[in-house]
């Protein structure tokens, strides 16, 4: 007979059956790199910010905020009081009243709009424009370095990923040295120092194998920030590091002026001299018109005029000629020119830095391709080496000593290629970022 406490322990059972399938699943989850690079467009926090300053530039990019538009504002108050009021006339009679209430009440709309202001905010509106560019610029320099991180991290991850794998054929490699080391100890043909020594070196692989494992765990936590997902998501990268076709320097430098940082100091030079503009502007005359409808109505108790109503509109108009005002207006020109040649050196430097730079990276990016060829054939040279050390040493023509640093040589020679390889991609995704090409290019 089923108990409820027995039907109660079979649920929970099965929910914990079912938890640690769910995470086994979760475990396998799958990331390709274009996975990735969406990912991280829609939800990384340095882009979302990039994107919500291009949002407030927009909303600030506005005839309104330019001064073009008037200014229309309604008023009105309306004010009661009770008074003992005494009123003598002329002809010698009183008027007395206790509490006599009178009240006033006024309304009105006004409008004032600055139909001249030495074409000020014309250049306000050109400044708001050359602000959103600059904002744009800036979300698209945050896009290309926050997918270059995405895309450097993720082949380091598939780099590690395939370290880890030789890491556990090493290991695989040391445990059948330590059976042919007990196989030829039995047969008299070795000793126990043998033993002991694979022994040794097949616990130093297992500690290799943990360190990569936690060096990969937080290389996926890293990848994880960046996506702007939860750090803790455990997922396996697909696919190997995919060289591009050859980058051809002098196409790539044709495409240098457009790197987004670059632009976006060009834009800053236009924003220096929008603001000068605007300064001439303040030297210059202001016209503004305005208008007012007012209603008013009064009514007492006591008094001459028991109602007075009155309403209509006033208009005119209104210029002002700035005279002096401390010398104001030539010190904020002043700033302006000095602020305007700070953005022409700031321009000059970034594009100073950023030719450093592509000069730097195409350099090593060329000089990583050639030794890629070499490593290539020193991986494949190695391993067959290795293959027949371990041939040799079962047949007892080697020392254990040399084994393991055959051993050892041949995982330096895999890890040296991969490192290479992963080199080359680090630079291609840096020049491609340089250039402002990096999601077309990935």
């Amino acid at each position: 007979m089923w108990t409820m406490n027995k039907i109660q322990q079979t649920f929970t059972v099965l929910a914990v059956l079912f938890s640690l399938m769910h995470g086994s699943l979760r475990a396998q989850e799958s990331l390709s790199l274009d996975e990735a690079i969406q990912i991280g467009l829609e939800n990384n926090y340095d882009i979302q910010l990039s994107k919500q300053n291009v949002a407030i530039t927009e909303i600030e990019n506005s005839i309104g905020n330019a001064g073009f538009l008037p200014e229309i504002a309604a008023d009105g108050n309306y004010n009661r009081s009770q008074e003992n009021t005494t009123l003598s006339f002329a002809d010698g009679t009183d008027v007395n009243r206790d509490g006599a209430i009178s009240s006033n009440l006024n309304v009105g709309v006004g409008l004032n709009w600055y139909i001249f202001d030495g074409t000020k905010m014309f250049v306000s509106k050109n400044k708001f424009e050359a602000l959103e560019k600059a904002a744009k610029y800036d979300l698209q320099a945050n896009i290309n370095n926050s997918i270059a991180d995405i895309i450097n991290t993720y082949y380091q991850i598939t780099a590690e990923q395939k370290t880890l794998s030789l890491y556990k054929e090493q290991l695989k490699v040391s445990e059948e040295r330590l059976k042919l080391s007990k196989a030829r100890e039995a047969s008299g043909a070795g000793s126990k120092l043998e033993i002991l020594q694979a022994e040794v070196d097949l616990s130093a692989d297992r500690s290799a194998l943990f360190e990569q494992e936690i060096t990969l765990n937080s290389l996926k936590k890293r990848l994880n920030r960046l996506l702007g997902r939860e750090t803790f998501t455990d997922f396996v990268v697909t696919g190997s590091i995919t060289l591009g076709s050859e980058l051809s320097e002098e196409d790539l430098k044709q495409k240098l002026e457009e790197n987004p940082n670059l632009k976006a100091y060009e834009q800053n030079i236009s924003i220096a001299v929008l603001e000068k503009k605007e300064t001439f502007a303040d030297r210059m005359p202001k016209i503004a018109v305005s208008g007012r409808y007012a209603y008013n109505e009064a009514e007492s108790e006591a008094g001459f005029v028991r109602n007075n109503q009155t309403d209509g509109i006033n208009y005119g108009a209104t210029i002002s000629i700035p005279i002096f005002n401390g010398f104001q207006l030539k010190r904020n020109e002043q700033i302006n020119k000095i602020q305007i040649e700070q953005s022409q050196t700031a321009y000059e430097q970034e594009k100073a830095s950023l030719e450093e730079a592509f000069l730097n990276q195409y350099y090593a990016y060329s000089k990583y391709l050639e030794l890629l060829k070499m490593e290539q054939m020193n991986v494949k040279t190695a391993e067959k080496n290795l293959e027949f050390a371990l041939e040799n040493y079962e047949l007892g023509g080697l020392s254990a000593i040399d084994l393991r640093e055959i051993q050892l040589s041949t995982l330096a020679a895999q890890e040296r290629l991969l490192a290479v390889q992963f080199t080359i991609k680090s630079t291609e995704t840096e020049l491609l970022r340089l250039t402002n090409q990096l999601i077309e290019g990935k």
